[in-house]
């Protein structure tokens, strides 16, 4: 399947032509490296695809229905959220269904056989059977190792956004995208403020995900 379809994509910053007819596919499961100094283009390209520019020439398609998840180079955090609770926020949708699995099973333990009783256990069935498929169970466990994998400590974790370092944030955000599990992922320099340890983690993680 082809997830992003580049063509034809042109952009000037002044005189200057930064991309110039760039084409370019990429499909799904595929793992691309954007290699160059600093100037050639790498970041307008990927603000580009992802809706952030808009190209003077051709255009960016991606697959109906895929979700694009993009590491800026700034960090856009809550700053007065923990560190904890902005990266649980990227699985919010999972949470909530979780929550709404157990109040169901909470519900019918309360009520005897009867029609209003089938009802709740399909809708429960539909909701169990979702979370598995997604494995969306033990998400506080999914959050740690993402956490720990980016050398984020646990001692900071309930520390306010606003109060970490400018690489600490940044990790975070990569945190936060890794966890939301979007099909198509833009990372623009995402081993800055990485250490050794702490890329080759990332490098498994995307080559299993």
């Amino acid at each position: 399947m082809i997830l992003l379809r580049i063509e034809g994509l042109t952009r000037h910053f002044g005189d200057q032509a930064v991309l110039d007819g760039v084409t370019a596919s990429l499909r799904a499961g595929s793992r691309v490296a954007l290699v160059g100094p600093n100037g050639v283009g790498k970041t307008t390209l990927l603000k580009t695809v992802a809706g952030e520019l808009e190209p003077e020439r051709g255009f960016v398609e991606c697959h109906d229905g895929a979700g694009v998840g993009f590491l800026r180079q700034h960090a856009e955090l809550a700053e007065s959220r923990s560190v904890w609770d902005e990266a649980r926020s990227a699985l919010e949708k999972w949470y909530r269904l979780v929550e709404e699995a157990e109040q169901l099973a909470q519900t019918m333990s309360a009520i005897d056989e009867g029609t209003q009783r089938d009802q709740l256990a399909q809708a429960y069935d539909r909701i169990h059977e979702e979370l598995l498929r997604h494995n969306a169970y033990h998400l506080d466990h999914r959050v740690e190792r993402v956490l720990h994998g980016l050398r984020i400590p646990q001692s900071i974790w309930q520390q306010a956004c606003g109060d970490l370092s400018g690489g600490e944030q940044r990790r975070l955000m990569l945190a936060q995208l890794l966890l939301a599990e979007h099909q198509l992922l833009l990372l623009d320099e995402p081993t800055n403020h990485l250490d050794l340890e702490a890329c080759q983690w990332l490098e498994n993680y995307l080559v299993q995900s």
